[in-house]
């Protein structure tokens, strides 16, 4: 499951009531904040690795702009808040839990950058595209977090990370790709 180059956060980085208040019963199926969403096949590996996906998509469409070491805390916070959109329980869930600790996620995000940081953030992508496909869900929810990934990625393209406006063809290029992964 897990992409040649980053790791899950650790579980144990996230306070525990909140990822066991989700899970429940044998097959791990998560009952999310609102009523008619249930989930099955959802483990808190799973959890935690789809709430990296916005940092991932976050910093491969921004990387291609600017230096990877040069998209700081403030560029993420500004990204989460206001380039994550949904209209599911099941992304609301994973895109709150990422915001309500996204201090955590964020120091468990690798920040050892190199030669091929690009495509090591292209394969965790892909391994979130494949993570999707084995969950057991409402198809609408699914695509819901499919969409929102998408959202994020034009949102960060159009400079909305930078706080101002951008037209930078090799982001629009990510934009694009992400696009196609998850059309």
């Amino acid at each position: 499951m897990r992409g040649p180059f980053f790791w899950p956060v650790p579980c144990s980085s996230i306070p525990k009531g909140l990822l066991h208040s989700w899970i429940t019963g044998g097959s791990y199926p998560v009952s999310l904040p609102k009523e008619g969403c249930n989930v099955e096949n959802l483990t808190e590996e799973k959890v935690t690795k789809l709430g990296m996906a916005p940092l991932y998509v976050l910093y491969l469409v921004a990387s291609a702009y600017v230096a990877p070491e040069k998209i700081n805390e403030r560029h993420v916070v500004r990204a989460m808040e206001y380039g994550l959109s949904w209209r599911t329980p099941f992304s609301e869930g994973i895109f709150e839990l990422l915001r309500s600790h996204l201090h955590e996620f964020y120091a468990e995000f690798p920040h050892e950058y190199n030669d091929t940081f690009s495509e090591s953030l292209r394969e965790e992508i892909l391994s979130i595209k494949e993570l999707l496909t084995q969950l057991s869900g409402p198809v609408e929810m699914l695509d819901d977090y499919k969409s929102a990934l998408c959202k994020l990625a034009a949102f960060v393209a159009a400079g909305g990370a930078f706080r101002k406006e951008i037209s930078d063809a090799g982001m629009q290029a990510q934009v694009d790709w992400i696009a196609e992964v998850f059309g």
